[in-house]
């Protein structure tokens, strides 16, 4: 038999078998930029198939290699070169490449430093689709960036100017969905669909779970990225009121090993949120006076952090001094649970279901979380 299809089936049976981990490939990629670019703006990250993850290596002299585990069907290299305040991008190109080695070489330009390029063994994303996609958003996208634009110092709390803003976004990213769901066969649309979609539609997931099913092709749904993506969006229908919350196992940050099952019988408290996330840190006091009022053996609260950075999350949490369970760095745990805008916080029963939703109860209420507070006390 031959080895590869060997390998495609050996894939199929562990996919199966929920042990997808076996099946990830590894891409190598070579980056050489121009001398004269100055590389303390040079901003380098990769997407994997299951999340983007920023490269912290030094250069060597102005190059750059990235070699990792990758579990879709392209790894994505993206590059952005920022403006000498550090505050917006001049340039950016992102690439596609396989398990091939690959390399991407820029050659010197003056006013956009990463247009032109030779690529051995990597695939420019206009090439794969995004060309086609800037000719088809087109118009919604220039209504919209020069609206935000003209209004960038004007939001502040301008209610009206927000809701205009939400208006024009949403509409620019239905307009990203009806290009995905005519081009389903390009390996670029869904690599869209997962990237910026599933981020930015959270009250959508119905449709988008209905879209998902219906327009991509077999090969890409059955592969460990559409996995990925399944997780996320069923995520979002399973913390729905009255849903019995995803169950999920976890070792926290004390290095004890915590299950949700193990609080059966107990409302469970969970808090998704993260250090540099303002509205979080506002409803911080409101959490520690709901610790204060309920004990461990009726409350538990479980907070877990969006952050990536040890430091900071540890700095925050002896700071606001949090005296709870928390749980850092489990994207896994994240994506069982939708993935979505922080601050989120979900109220469990004692039988592990949703009774209260911040999001779908709409208790945004400057960090006091009065509507939280208010089913605790009629309930314990």
């Amino acid at each position: 038999m031959d080895r590869r299809l060997k390998f495609l089936l050996l894939c199929v049976f562990i996919f199966s078998s929920n042990a997808v981990g076996l099946c990830q490939k590894r891409f190598s990629a070579t980056i050489q930029f121009p001398p004269q670019l100055d590389k303390n703006y040079i901003l380098v990250s990769y997407d994997n198939g299951k999340k983007e993850i920023k490269h912290e290596f030094p250069f060597l002299k102005s190059q750059i290699t990235i070699s990792d585990s990758f579990y879709s069907k392209y790894a994505a290299i993206i590059i952005n070169y920022l403006n000498k305040k550090g505050t917006a991008f001049l340039n950016s190109k992102s690439f596609f490449v396989t398990d091939k080695p690959a390399k991407v070489i820029f050659y010197p330009q003056n006013k956009k430093p990463l247009d032109k390029y030779k690529l051995i063994n990597a695939y420019d994303l206009d090439s794969m689709g995004a060309e086609k996609l800037e000719l088809f958003d087109s118009s919604e996208n220039r209504d919209f960036e020069n609206f935000m634009l003209v209004n960038r110092d004007k939001f502040g709390n301008n209610d009206s100017l927000q809701i205009i803003a939400g208006e024009k976004g949403l509409k620019l990213w239905n307009k990203k969905l009806e290009f995905i769901t005519e081009n389903a066969n390009l390996y670029y649309s869904f690599w869209l669909f997962r990237k910026e979609i599933i981020p930015r539609l959270f009250t959508n997931t119905d449709s988008l779970l209905g879209i998902y099913n219906s327009v991509f092709p077999d090969s890409f749904k059955h592969s460990l990225e559409g996995a990925e993506i399944v997780k996320v969006l069923e995520g979002r229908i399973h913390t729905r009121k009255n849903q019995q919350a995803p169950a999920f196992t976890a070792i926290d940050t004390r290095g004890e090993p915590i299950s949700l099952s193990e609080y059966h019988g107990k409302y469970v408290l969970l808090d998704f949120w993260a250090s540099w996330c303002s509205p979080c840190i506002e409803e911080i006091p409101a959490l520690k006076r709901i610790r204060e009022s309920y004990p461990e053996n009726k409350l538990q609260i479980i907070s877990i952090t969006y952050d990536k950075d040890t430091m900071a999350f540890s700095k925050a949490v002896k700071k606001y001094k949090m005296n709870w369970v928390h749980i850092f760095g489990n994207e896994d745990l994240i994506k069982k649970y939708g993935d979505k805008a922080v601050p989120m916080l979900y109220l469990l029963d004692g039988a592990g279901k949703v009774i209260y939703s911040r999001e779908e109860d709409k208790d945004y209420t400057d960090g006091k979380l009065i509507l939280l507070s208010k089913i605790l006390k009629e309930r314990l």
